[in-house]
């Protein structure tokens, strides 16, 4: 089912993006550039786990659980279902949460926190390295393949 998803072009086959597209993909670069940046000016608040009980992070949260599968399949060329993805991360969640549960009595605590943190550099970090390479390489098609290319 996955192959099916992904079907890749031949190199050279598709056309670069045009100004239109490459003003989107700067857009949604910098999207991902202040989501990076708003987590590391409130590391404080995710490495206590504070951050959780906010709304500006649960939509963070939703966007990446969202986005993650594809940034992983397409950015590490792998054909894992999303459902494998995001068992993988919600199981991760998981384990976090019964240990910030058993050491700090909520499952809201430190270890939550960081690896939502942590979790959120990484995905929007990576997503929006991908859109700003695509938007100065102007890669053909999906933006994660920009580091392919630059490659």
């Amino acid at each position: 089912m996955m192959a099916e998803r992904f079907r890749y072009e031949e190199a050279g086959t598709l056309s670069p993006p045009g100004p239109v597209g490459r003003v989107v993909r700067f857009i949604f670069g910098a999207v991902c550039a202040w989501v990076v940046f708003a987590v590391l000016a409130n590391a404080s608040a995710f490495f206590t786990g504070k951050a959780l009980y906010s709304a500006r992070s649960w939509f963070a949260i939703l966007m990446g659980l969202y986005v993650f599968p594809d940034v992983v399949n397409i950015g590490f060329s792998k054909a894992w279902k999303r459902s494998y993805v995001l068992t993988g991360l919600v199981a991760a969640a998981g384990v976090a949460a019964m240990v910030s549960w058993a050491t700090y009595g909520d499952v809201i605590g430190p270890p939550s926190g960081i690896l939502v943190g942590i979790w959120l550099l990484y995905t929007f970090g990576h997503l929006g390295i991908a859109f700003l390479l695509a938007t100065l390489l102007a890669t053909p098609s999906c933006e994660m393949r920009s580091v392919a290319q630059l490659w």
